[in-house]
């Protein structure tokens, strides 16, 4: 199984910046976790339409982030993409959860950028077999 990391928006900064809700924040700390070593970056807002998504499997983890509630809608917007993979969820802040939107995704796990990592470390690690 290979896990991808998709946002809603590119990120219009670079990976010094300090904003709560960037995509680019998200993805260093997700970097740094052992089951993460290998993640592969998708284009953001690329609805998937991008070279490197052609390596995606049915089965494969895809951890979607969205900043706040329009990225989550634009995510909604286009979930049929999203049905024969395993789906982690990431928003910006524990205020941007919307259940009922959030599981429209279907996800296997929920979570906020503040949120302790050591919970989606072991999620994914039991799903990838890296425990």
């Amino acid at each position: 199984m290979k896990i991808f990391f998709y946002s809603a928006r590119n990120a219009a900064c670079d990976n010094g910046c300090q904003y709560l809700k960037c995509s680019k924040r998200c993805l260093h700390v997700l970097e740094k976790l052992e089951p993460l070593k290998e993640i592969t970056v998708l284009p953001g807002g690329s609805h998937f339409n991008s070279s490197q998504s052609m390596n995606l499997r049915s089965g494969d983890l895809v951890i979607l982030y969205a900043g706040n509630l329009q990225e989550l809608e634009d995510l909604v917007s286009i979930k049929d993409v999203f049905e024969s993979f395993r789906i982690v969820l990431i928003v910006g802040q524990e205020k941007d959860i919307n259940d009922e939107k959030c599981h429209l995704l279907n996800p296997r796990y929920i979570t906020s950028v503040g949120r302790h990592e050591t919970g989606l470390s072991a999620v994914i690690g039991k799903m990838t077999g890296v425990v």
